[in-house]
């Protein structure tokens, strides 16, 4: 969108014209679109039925002198045939006979005498025709030209008399269809019911498909050409055709008139060209005219304008006014304008005297907040002090109550330790009982054990007596005898030195029971003590807490009290900062004011 409101509405302006002519065109475009492709069917319609009489009549003047050629005309066949040639423009005439060796022509052409007629294609087409029969053309060896037949069967009550035929070179048909070009990239061309194209502009193209030309040319889409009212649009050389067929009376051919359809709407396009050109000077004209047409009010807008920016500029002189010149909207604007100027006036005198108190009663606030200020830092300063002090002497007191716990802690584990040991004195005690008692049984054990070793003594020795008495017989049982004494001797040996060696150790026994039983008062003695401490370090313990927790109550108090203080000073701060702020403010604003020329 253009910057300014004057080019936005010459644009509008612009664009309504232009829009109008558009939709003007446009409509003029569709009507005159439709009328000229009715036109141009019309046309190409007409172009087709025209040249296709042409050559209808070609082609009914050469059938009219074949159907002269009768029967009488055989009794002298060679005049008939000249006759035939001249009258039909043939370049060759000529009959056959059943016969299948009698052939007449026009002129010698180098015929054999035997030639049999019969076998040329041109016999038996025209007798399975039965009429006038034209079919394919050929290119003749010699000229290298289009030659088309006239064929035609001479009956006779039903019987085939003989088969006339008559040449012609397609000379006359090319200059025809060579003739038919409505545009420059326009042309026509001849076609058969097979497809095959007859005639060409181009001779490159005689006796080729039509598919040559398009693959759109079919044979079926050629059949339809001539019964369609809408002409059959196909790409050839790469441009659009509109085709139109026309069938050639006599013949199998039709006539195709294939219309280039940018040609063909070159009118239309010239038409659509010259109006967007007269729209495009329409809409130039109508931009100058609107210009023009505003300028007058845009200049007094540009008034208000200068104006406004000499006042948003800071620099304006609010006293000035702007003429008011009729009653139009931009006159409304400069008194709309003039209207402001008088009461931002009367406000900035206003703001400027307001002003000036702010800034005293500022100045005077950021004094009192500074003193305030230094006598809440120096009270700050002291709590923090004395809360320090208060910090330190907790710390002491929460120092010697861990210790008193500790110590009463450590009594009463010496306390069980006692206790265990006692306990442990009180076991051994009654375990050397025990063992003097066991140490008892043993020597009564013993003293069995010496008695039966006696008595085994005494038992071998008898053995031995009686051994002896048998003489060589009780050699062996002597013998195991005396090992017998001599176990026994050893076994009392062994039990007097046990009996000994228990006796020892019951008496040191005795002795270790009374040592342990001794120990075992000393240990109820020191339980006895410990327990006594353990409640000592326990109450001292517990009045340290007492202390410790009222120092810490009081040093909690003046940390609170030191806080509040500490916020108090913040709060201080701020203030004298937002007074001093204030004051800065109220000067500036005093400035902006003084900017203004208010009269």
């Amino acid at each position: 969108m253009p910057g300014t409101l004057r080019a936005r509405i010459t644009a509008t302006c612009v664009a309504i014209v232009v829009g109008a002519l558009c939709c003007s065109g446009f409509v003029s475009y569709t009507i005159n679109a439709r009328v000229d492709e009715a036109t141009l069917k019309q046309n190409l319609r007409t172009i087709a039925e025209g040249n296709a009489q042409a050559l209808d009549e070609w082609v009914a003047s050469r059938s009219l002198a074949l159907e002269a050629f009768s029967v009488d005309s055989l009794t002298d066949p060679l005049r008939s045939l000249k006759q035939l040639e001249a009258s039909g423009g043939f370049a060759l005439a000529y009959v056959g006979l059943p016969d299948k060796h009698a052939a007449v022509f026009s002129h010698d052409v180098g015929m054999p005498p035997n030639y049999d007629p019969t076998t040329g294609s041109w016999y038996p087409e025209a007798v399975a025709a039965g009429k006038l029969f034209v079919p394919t053309p050929y290119t003749d060896i010699m000229s290298k030209k289009l030659v088309l037949t006239f064929e035609r069967p001479i009956l006779d009550g039903g019987q085939v008399k003989a088969v006339v035929a008559a040449d012609i070179n397609l000379d006359r048909v090319d200059a025809i269809v060579s003739g038919i070009q409505p545009s420059p990239a326009s042309f026509a061309f001849i076609v058969d019911d097979r497809g095959v194209i007859i005639s060409h502009p181009e001779a490159r193209f005689d006796l080729k498909p039509a598919t040559t030309l398009s693959a759109a040319l079919t044979q079926t889409a050629l059949s339809g050409l001539s019964a369609s009212h809408d002409p059959f649009e196909a790409q050839i050389g790469g441009r659009a055709k509109l085709l139109q067929g026309e069938p050639i009376a006599g013949t199998n051919w039709k006539l195709v008139v294939a219309l280039d359809k940018e040609d063909a709407m070159t009118g239309l396009h010239n038409s659509v060209s010259a109006t967007l050109v007269t729209a495009l000077v329409i809409a130039l004209i109508a931009g100058l005219i609107v210009s023009v047409a505003t300028g007058s009010a845009f200049r007094r807008l540009s008034a208000v304008r200068a104006a406004m920016d000499d006042i948003g500029s800071g620099d304006g002189d609010l006293a000035t006014r702007l003429p008011v010149h009729g009653r139009d909207e931009v006159a409304q604007i400069a008194l709309s304008f003039n209207r402001f100027a008088d009461k931002l006036s009367r406000v900035l005198r206003e703001i400027r005297t307001t002003s000036d108190s702010v800034k005293v009663a500022a100045a005077e606030i950021s004094h009192g907040n500074r003193d305030l200020s230094a006598r809440t830092e120096q009270a700050a300063a002291s709590l923090e002090e004395t809360a320090g002090t208060m910090e330190e002497l907790a710390g002491t007191m929460r120092n010697a109550a861990d210790a008193a716990t500790r110590a009463g802690e450590m009594a009463q584990r010496a306390s069980s330790v006692a206790q265990q040991g006692g306990a442990v004195v009180a076991d051994v005690v009654s375990t050397m009982d025990e063992i003097a008692v066991a140490s008892s049984r043993i020597q009564d054990i013993i003293g069995v054990i010496d008695g039966i070793a006696f008595q085994t003594n005494i038992l071998a020795l008898n053995a031995a007596v009686e051994a002896a008495r048998a003489g060589q017989q009780g050699r062996g049982f002597a013998v195991v005898a005396g090992e017998v004494r001599a176990l026994a001797l050893r076994s009392a040996e062994a039990a007097r030195q046990i009996k000994d060696l228990i006796t020892d150790s019951v008496n040191r026994v005795d002795a270790g029971t009374q040592l342990v039983q001794r120990a075992g008062t000393t240990m109820t003695d020191i339980v006895a003590n410990v327990q006594k401490v353990t409640t000592t370090l326990t109450e001292i313990s517990a009045a340290a807490a007492e202390q410790s927790a009222g120092i810490l109550q009081v040093n909690q108090a003046v940390a609170q009290l030191d806080n509040a203080t500490q916020r108090n000073a913040a709060l201080v701060e701020q203030a004298t900062g937002a007074s001093d702020l204030l004051h800065e403010q109220a000067s500036r604003l005093a400035e902006v004011v003084n900017q203004f020329q208010l009269g």
